[in-house]
């Protein structure tokens, strides 16, 4: 019985005229499962080999550059151009609240009243406490040291004005945290937001497979495997020889790749 004959027959015809091959030469390395596409190796001499893939027509060529595209995305996305890449990354509006607090929270954890205080330029308003402490040790100063009394006096007074700045600055020193806090989650919110992977590469610098790593946003793999494809061509992926597609007279197209 004949074996049926397949399109990938006329396809080895056709590429061996056009690249002055011996299609006897020639025989079927692997297929592609799930696409109509080979490929196909045409011994050259005694030991050197030419190796093409073979696509049913362009349509099937360019999905399978897709696939291929998707796939190197998904396991090595720092292979590509990060800036390009920076275009199909999002990260969703609770996520960057999220992050943003937690980060807004770690800084200022570590700012004390007084620097806190004077960060947020709320220095002001102690102004007034520390002038009630200011005439209590100016007092003091001036007291008769055999005035007991009135000593004792100032001394409590002294006491009670240092007691009360304390208790202001800490106060503010919480109200000036919050108001900080708020302002760098504001920030990082905007930042985030407009260009998340060049946030993170500039404040940790990460790329996007560190980011992704981090269980931090998501990649459209497929748009933007997509996207490439249309930008950079269907050879580019497919031919490692010269990146040319080769257009066969029965329709099916081939890519060198060695």
């Amino acid at each position: 019985m004949a074996q049926e004959w397949h399109w990938l027959d006329d396809a080895i015809l056709n590429l061996a005229e056009h690249e002055d091959l011996d299609a006897g030469l020639s025989h079927t390395l692997n297929g592609y499962p799930g696409f109509a596409a080979y490929m196909v190796e045409f011994r050259v001499g005694a030991f050197d080999g030419a190796d093409y893939i073979v696509c049913e027509d362009a349509d099937e060529a360019e999905r399978l550059a897709v696939a291929q595209v998707e796939q190197d995305l998904e396991e090595a996305p720092e292979m590509f151009n990060q800036d390009w890449l920076m275009g199909h990354f999002t990260i969703s509006k609770t996520d960057i609240r999220m992050i943003a607090g937690e980060n807004a929270n770690n800084y200022v954890e570590d700012l004390d009243d007084e620097r806190a205080i004077e960060e947020a330029n709320m220095e002001d308003s102690l102004d007034p406490y520390q002038q009630d402490l200011d005439d209590a040790e100016e007092a003091l100063l001036n007291v008769d040291d055999d005035d007991d009394d009135e000593l004792d006096r100032l001394e409590a007074a002294r006491d009670a004005a240092e007691e009360a700045l304390d208790a202001a600055s800490s106060s503010l020193g919480d109200d000036a945290r919050e108001s900080i806090a708020s302002d760098y989650a504001e920030n990082m919110e905007s930042e985030l937001s407009s260009d998340p992977l060049a946030y993170f590469r500039a404040t940790y610098g990460w790329s996007a497979r560190d980011v992704l790593e981090q269980n931090i946003g998501s990649l459209n793999t497929a748009a933007a495997a997509q996207d490439a494809v249309d930008t950079d061509g269907v050879g580019h992926f497919l031919s490692g020889y010269d990146g040319n597609q080769i257009d066969l007279d029965d329709g099916s197209v081939a890519f060198r790749t060695n």
